[in-house]
């Protein structure tokens, strides 16, 4: 098992986030769709930072989110839409205080 437990640990992660999600969608933050594409960025970038162990070592998390959804839109992984939309429900869920 990795270090750190539950806050390394994918499946707890993936859990995490679908909950926060839900409570979003349930408070009118965000909707169904801005949620599962938020979703779908998230994973991409989780096979980013497993493809490229470096990108999550250095920088603040905010650093680390910028460069990895710049990678993404220009490997066409991702679209630039898709990046704004999961910066955008990103800034909601930190704002509101469900991401924590």
């Amino acid at each position: 098992r990795g270090m750190g437990g539950a806050a390394f640990d994918s499946q707890a992660e993936a859990a995490h986030r679908a909950e926060m999600l839900a409570q979003a969608i349930e408070q009118a933050l965000v909707t169904q769709a801005e949620a599962d594409m938020f979703t779908a960025v998230h994973d991409a970038m989780d096979a980013y930072v497993a493809a490229n162990p470096s990108a999550g070592a250095t920088g603040s998390p905010g650093e680390r989110q910028v460069v990895m959804l710049a990678a993404l839109v220009e490997t066409k992984v991702i679209s630039q839409a898709e990046a704004d939309t999961f910066n955008l429900v990103h800034d909601r869920l930190a704002e509101s205080g469900l991401m924590q």
